[in-house]
C-alpha cells in the first residue's frame, strides 16, 4: 500500500475566532493503512475527498481538540471554516498519534482535495512539476528495501524518458520511515549532524574543565587577603558562567543554522 501527505497553513475559524493551525492533507486511505482509529467520531473515509476541491471534513488532532474545543465530544458534526470555506468536523484522532511529521505535532487533518482550497495552488493535481507530496509505502512480505527501490527507480527512469521536462534526473530512493524524519533527506544528514554536536560539546566540556582551575587559581593567587579572596571569587564565577552561557549560546546557534539548511535544501 502507498498514501501520502502535503503540509499546510490553514487558518481554522470556530466560535468568532481563527487559529493559524498546521495541516496535514491526506488521500482517504491514508488512516486505514496506518492502522489509526479515532477517539470520537470517525476518520476520513475511503472516498472522502480524493479528488480536487471535495471533501469537505476535517479530523482534528488530540492536543488541538483538547486545547481549542476543551475535549468536547459534541465537537463532532459541528461547521468550523478552513481557510473560509465551510467544513464538518467528523472527528478527532487518538492521542497517541502526532502526525507523521517528526518536529511538530499536526493540528488538523484534511482530504487531499481540499489542498488548492487552502493554499491556492490549482496546479497542485495537474502539474507534473509539483513536488508537495511526501509518500509513505508499506512493503510485502519478503521484500528488501533494496528491492523496493530498484522497482521504483524502473518506474522513475520510465517517466523521467516520457516527460524529460519535468522528470529528468529524478532518483528515488527508499528509507525506512524512523530514519526519514523529519524529511527523507534527514537520513543522510542525522550521523553527521549528531557527530558534529558531540564533538563540539566535547571540546566545550574540555575546554571548560582547563580553564575552570586555571581561572580560579589565578585569582586566588593575586588575592592577597581573606577578604579580597572572598570579594574577587564572585566576579569570577560570572565570569566562568558566562563564558559557559556564550559557549552552550553559539553551540546552539551553530546546530540550528544547520539544522536550517538541511531544512531548506530539503524542500528546494
Amino acid at each position: 500500500d502507498m498514501t501520502a501527505f502535503a503540509l499546510d497553513l490553514v487558518g481554522i475559524g470556530a466560535d468568532g475566532r481563527a487559529d493559524r493551525t498546521i495541516v496535514a492533507e491526506v488521500p482517504s486511505n491514508f488512516f486505514t493503512m496506518l492502522g489509526i482509529r479515532p477517539v470520537v467520531g470517525r476518520l476520513i473515509l475511503p472516498g472522502d475527498g480524493d479528488q480536487p476541491r471535495t471533501g469537505h471534513v476535517v479530523v482534528l488532532g488530540y492536543s488541538y481538540w483538547q486545547k481549542r474545543f476543551g475535549g468536547d465530544p459534541k465537537v463532532v458534526g459541528r461547521t468550523v471554516s478552513f481557510d473560509g470555506q465551510d467544513v464538518t468536523v467528523v472527528g478527532v484522532v487518538e492521542k497517541q498519534f502526532h502526525g507523521p511529521y517528526a518536529i511538530v505535532e499536526m493540528d488538523a487533518y484534511a482530504p487531499i482535495g481540499m489542498h488548492d482550497l487552502a493554499s491556492g495552488d490549482p496546479g497542485f493535481f495537474t502539474e507534473r512539476g509539483q513536488r508537495g507530496l511526501h509518500v509513505l509505502a508499506s512493503r510485502k512480505p519478503g521484500v528488501s528495501l533494496e528491492q523496493a527501490q530498484v522497482a521504483l527507480q524502473v518506474i522513475a527512469t520510465r517517466l523521467s524518458e516520457q516527460y524529460p521536462e519535468t522528470n529528468h534526473g529524478q532518483v528515488v530512493r527508499v528509507f525506512p520511515e524512523r530514519v526519514a524524519r523529519p524529511e527523507a533527506s534527514s537520513a543522510d544528514s542525522l550521523p553527521l549532524v549528531v557527530t558534529v554536536f558531540l564533538v563540539l560539546v566535547g571540546l566545550v566540556l574540555i575546554v571548560g574543565r582547563e580553564f575552570v582551575p586555571a581561572g580560579m587559581r589565578l585569582y586566588w593567587a593575586n588575592a592577597p587577603t581573606t577578604k579580597q579572596r572572598q570579594n574577587r571569587t564572585i566576579p569570577n564565577r560570572e565570569m566562568i558562567l558566562n563564558l559557559f552561557f556564550i559557549n552552550i549560546v553559539g553551540l546552539k546557534d551553530a546546530a540550528s543554522a544547520f539544522e536550517i539548511r538541511m531544512v531548506a535544501r530539503a524542500r528546494m
